[in-house]
């Protein structure tokens, strides 16, 4: 297997997750082999409960290993497949067409846009400070509520509250009422109850995702473009800074239409009046 499939913004010491699936008409399962930074090898093997085609068996090998890494403590993540399926649609090379495999790329695309996303608000124009703020922008992502869900990622890995740092150095109703004692029959009740909390958790995203389409195809309203409009155009090829990543803008600066020049393609300007030199499409 010698595809990179991705990393998760991954520095020098870094997990390597070597992963695979397989299908038949019979079982499906999955492997994987785990290199810690450490060079600890740790093999795994794993028979899928479900019927599953031979690219579904290679996406939960994937899933798998991200979530075996995140059990451990990893930060980072270098993961590696054999399958230029999955690596062309997670790469965004390819696209996902049938419904099972979209599924799939979102769970596995999700945590990385959330975390690029909150490094982008941090670091401003410092993108090469990334490493020390990663472990800021994780702990804020792994504590926070999902409005999509009402839990935390915390809470539905381990079945309990985080609990933050600042709670420790004053007195909460958390910190007081707490006793040692008690505290492992506790966590045994939250483990029991932890299946039945992550369902109501996909329960309340579908109903969470599906108001949210309800609102967006009710403010959507068709406007065509014409000249004198302003656009922003995406950034591309030799436009992109290519020491900032993933971490760059995705858009420049506003343009304004000049002139139609076919169907979805306009001539555009700067605001100083500067003519791009071809036209773009929409």
């Amino acid at each position: 297997m010698d595809e990179v499939l991705f990393a998760y913004l991954a520095v020098a010491t870094h997990a390597k997750v070597y992963v695979d699936g397989v299908a038949n008409y019979r079982r499906s399962g999955v492997g994987l082999v785990l290199i810690s930074p450490e060079r600890i090898t740790i093999k795994k093997c794993l028979r899928l409960g479900f019927s599953a085609t031979n690219n579904e068996a290679e996406y939960e090998a994937l899933l798998v290993g991200m979530t075996m890494v995140q059990k451990m403590g990893g930060k980072a993540v270098e993961m590696f497949s054999d399958s230029r399926l999955v690596v062309g649609q997670v790469q965004g090379e390819l696209e996902a067409r049938d419904p099972r495999m979209q599924e799939y790329l979102s769970q596995a695309e999700v945590v990385n846009k959330i975390i690029v996303s909150g490094l982008k608000k941090r670091l401003d124009d410092a993108k090469g400070k990334w490493v020390e703020e990663l472990l800021h922008v994780l702990w804020t992502y792994r504590t926070r509520h999902c409005r999509s869900t009402g839990k935390t990622p915390f809470s539905m890995t381990y079945g309990a509250k985080a609990v933050i740092p600042l709670e420790t150095g004053f007195p909460t109703l958390r910190t007081s009422s707490f006793a040692p004692g008690g505290n492992e029959g506790l966590l045994e009740k939250s483990l029991d109850l932890i299946e039945e909390q992550r369902e109501n958790a996909r329960v309340q995203l579908a109903y969470y995702q599906h108001k949210l389409k309800q609102r967006y195809d009710a403010n959507v309203k068709l406007r065509p473009l014409a000249p004198g409009d302003l656009v922003l155009r995406k950034v591309m090829g030799i436009s992109k800074n290519p020491t900032w990543g993933k971490l760059g803008p995705n858009w420049e600066r506003s343009y304004r239409i000049t002139s139609v020049a076919g169907i979805g393609a306009y001539y555009l300007e700067d605001l100083e009046e500067k003519a791009v030199p071809r036209p773009w499409n929409v």
